[in-house]
């Protein structure tokens, strides 16, 4: 269970391999001059980025037990930065079989198919970083343009081809994130997320990026998919079909709030990256 867990929290896609965005079709252009041109470019985008609902469908792959499992899933997501997320996927026979949530306080991650039957939630207080959470929404809304630029960390600035490269260590110089962006164009095609032991923990690779406002798109393809040995592993895809702003009024807001968890078999709280069973 808990490394269901890790691979559905955001998450989110045609299996890639390799370590790196994939430079045999891409251009390559000048990146920017300095560190600090290119984190105010992120950050531009960051103040541009609205809510948004969107359609799409949702492809999975876990282990339970050591078992593979596949799921398809038509999903609706709504965002309403930099904190309220909101993804619904259903199967024909199982409405809400996914939903992933969050807001400021809380995430959560409910799972309806009787053979799995399983709910996690915590609090963002008592996590760090993103250690542990593979699916989380804040993933999901950092892939959908909510960049944190964290200036108590140190950033550096390096280029790969294609790509500018931004990696962020904390102030014991490990590494936490390195984000790939186009140099082209400016958008962010990968984003590595490490965990305390220094190795890579998450991936998500984005593409088809289409406007939604002002200075703000979004990637239509999003791939999110734990390391693993071989191309066994466990991977989320979701394509998106349609993107569109939206303004949440407080009637909306409602799916932003975390229900309790009723009618499952399990049920964790995440206290650390770590899920804790919760007794009935």
């Amino acid at each position: 269970m808990h490394r269901l867990f890790l691979v559905v929290s955001v998450g989110v896609m045609a299996i890639l391999a390799g370590c790196a965005p994939s430079a045999k079709k891409l251009a390559v252009c000048a990146g920017k001059p300095g560190l600090s041109e290119s984190l105010s470019v992120l950050q531009g985008r960051r103040d541009k980025v609205t809510g948004l609902k969107a359609l799409g469908t949702c492809q999975l792959r876990y282990h339970v037990d050591a078992k593979p499992h596949r799921e398809n899933l038509r999903i609706w997501i709504g965002a309403n930065p930099p904190d309220e997320f909101y993804l619904r996927g259903d199967v024909s026979i199982v409405p809400k079989a996914v939903v992933v949530g969050s807001n400021r306080d809380e995430f959560w991650l409910a799972l309806r198919p009787k053979e799995i039957s399983t709910y996690w939630w915590g609090k963002w207080s008592s996590q760090q970083a993103y250690q542990g959470l593979a699916i989380s929404p804040k993933v999901m809304l950092e892939v959908l343009g909510v960049t944190t630029i964290d200036s108590n960390d140190t950033w550096s600035l390096s280029n790969e081809g294609p790509y500018d490269v931004l990696t962020q260590n904390d102030a014991q110089q490990k590494t936490l994130r390195k984000i790939y962006i186009y140099s082209c164009d400016y958008s962010i095609r990968k984003i590595e997320y490490f965990g305390s032991e220094g190795g890579v923990v998450l991936t998500a690779e984005l593409d088809k990026y289409k406007k939604v406002g002002e200075g703000f798109s979004v990637p239509t393809r999003i791939m999110l998919r734990r390391p693993s040995d071989d191309e066994k592993g466990d991977w989320v895809k979701i394509t998106l079909t349609s993107v569109r702003k939206k303004d949440f009024d407080e009637k909306h807001r409602k799916i932003f709030r975390r229900r309790p968890p009723r009618g499952f078999k399990h049920v964790y709280v995440i206290i650390d990256g770590e899920p804790v069973k919760l007794l009935h």
